[in-house]
């Protein structure tokens, strides 16, 4: 397993957000899609496959930072592009499309 180096600095602002059904953390700060991957490893405890879902704009320009970061961490990314837009974004939307690519679900967390 991946041990957070001791020289990562805290994030400038960390939040919990609730929802009704699955609240999630939304960090902040200068620096974050760098260090993304720890930031996870810190949140999730351990390295995993997780599934980097952004739409073809966004991916377009931090894809590759962001999978960087990750594959650093030790995390194995599997990268996943959808139509911009907000119809694309639907739950069973994303599930679907990460069950269609990933070749054994129960191997991919959805964080």
């Amino acid at each position: 397993m991946t041990t957070i180096p001791p020289q990562a600095k805290p994030v400038a602002l960390d939040v919990h957000v609730a929802s009704e059904d699955l609240g999630y953390p939304v960090i902040v700060g200068t620096g974050t899609l760098r260090r993304l991957g720890r930031e996870l490893l810190r949140f999730h405890g351990r390295t995993c496959t997780v599934a980097l879902i952004s739409d073809e704009n966004v991916a377009a320009l931090y894809g590759q930072r962001a999978r960087e970061s990750l594959e650093d961490a030790g995390f194995k990314v599997l990268p996943l592009t959808i139509p911009p837009g907000e119809m694309s974004k639907t739950p069973e939307r994303l599930l679907d499309l990460v069950g269609q690519k990933a070749v054994d679900l129960s191997q991919v967390e959805v964080l």
